[in-house]
């Protein structure tokens, strides 16, 4: 097992929303994944879109994202979860 963390400013203007949230859902269960989200004093799973919301993260949000799994796996997931919250589109 390894464990990735990275520092992320979300820079997609709608901040995260539920189709941002069931993305970062999405990445974790592609990638078989544990994906935690951390901001401020929580810190959630990211397979759960409620708690992703429940976050209300808008654009200039800075989370750090924790990713575990097989070495081979949480690069890629780690990549994937930084495209989706820089995203410059609408999505």
């Amino acid at each position: 097992m390894k464990v990735l963390e990275k520092k992320i400013t979300v820079t997609n203007a709608r901040g995260v929303h539920s189709r941002v949230a069931t993305r970062l859902a999405m990445i974790a269960r592609e990638h078989h994944v544990g994906l935690r989200i951390i901001h401020g004093p929580d810190c959630i799973d990211a397979a759960s879109i409620l708690d992703v919301l429940g976050l209300a993260l808008v654009c200039g949000s800075k989370v750090t994202v924790r990713i575990e799994g097989e070495r081979g796996a949480v690069e890629p997931a780690m990549a994937a979860v930084r495209l989706v919250l820089t995203a410059q589109d609408e999505s």
